[in-house]
């Protein structure tokens, strides 16, 4: 019976896990330097929905994407990370917890730079994948695009990113959970084709192998990339930091050898893409990217 029990409950954390939800023990987690996590300010808010209005980048040709220097970031959420901004509103990555912690570091980045990168937010919906051939449904949105949020497959969104960036510019690329396996996958098929500057996985889990019909990988990193396979990623990736927890028993990663670095914080799952530690890194990374 306590068996059965154990399985029911890690399918509902597998169902419910998303990096836009936490439990108060979460929200109350210091980030590593022993610090309370900060709150977004008003004024940085409306800094940042300044720097990124819808007509922002509205005039961007393929030249531009094609010349632009600057770090490109892909944010990936995690299972069931899309939330609707209204009661009937389309589900989105906006509402997502850690764009906040995103959004808060990019405003610091703009003042320190006077630059303005774009980017790339996506984020999985409640559909599931019911057959092997199936791909998972992902809602994304890119600065060019202002509120336009696409939905499609996790296809779509890799060739979405090809779209938008240029041969030669510098992808940084962070997901947590399902969003750091996705980017896993994303950056091993970015292989040749684009340049990853940075890879930021954040207790990332296996959406093959961690989900309704299997909990084989809901407590260990992914594995369904072969170790030749995640071999080919850090070779292909400037740098790639690997982060992960032990506090969530039934839903947790671990370390990855081919990754450049690996730390393990004191979060939990749900909340662990909230960390300041996780975005000061992601954005120490883009400073040394940006020309």
């Amino acid at each position: 019976m306590r068996i059965m029990k154990k399985a029911l409950f890690i399918n509902i954390l597998v169902l419910l896990q998303a990096c836009n939800s936490s439990t108060a023990d979460d929200r109350d987690t210091p980030d590593a330097s022993g610090e309370e996590l900060e709150a977004s300010t008003g004024d940085d808010a409306e800094m940042y929905d300044e720097l990124y209005s819808s007509s922002q980048f509205s005039e961007f040709t393929p030249q531009d994407i094609a010349n632009d220097p600057l770090p490109y970031f892909v944010i990936l959420g995690g299972n069931l990370s899309c939330r609707s901004e209204s009661i009937s509103g389309p589900q989105s990555p906006y509402p997502m917890k850690a764009f906040k912690k995103f959004e808060k570091q990019m405003v610091k980045f703009i003042r320190k730079t006077g630059k303005r990168p774009r980017f790339m937010l996506a984020c999985y919906g409640s559909k599931q994948k019911m057959k092997p051939e199936e791909e998972r449904q992902v809602f994304f949105v890119s600065s060019l695009a202002g509120d336009q949020i696409i939905t499609g497959t996790e296809t779509a969104l890799v060739n979405a990113v090809k779209a938008a960036t240029g041969p030669y510019q510098r992808l940084i690329i962070a997901g947590h959970s399902y969003g750091g396996w996705l980017s896993m996958q994303m950056a091993h098929k970015l292989i040749h084709q684009r340049q990853v500057g940075g890879l930021f996985t954040i207790d990332p889990i296996s959406a093959e192998e961690c989900n309704v019909q299997t909990r084989e990988g809901c407590q260990r990193a992914p594995e369904d990339l072969d170790a030749s396979e995640r071999q080919r990623i850090a070779d292909w990736t400037g740098y790639w930091k690997n982060f992960y927890q032990e506090r969530s028993d039934l839903l947790h990663s671990g370390k990855i050898i081919e990754a450049d670095e690996n730390e393990v914080l004191g979060a939990r799952h749900l909340s662990i893409a909230e960390e300041k530690t996780v975005w000061l890194e992601v954005f120490r990374l883009a400073e040394e990217l940006t020309p």
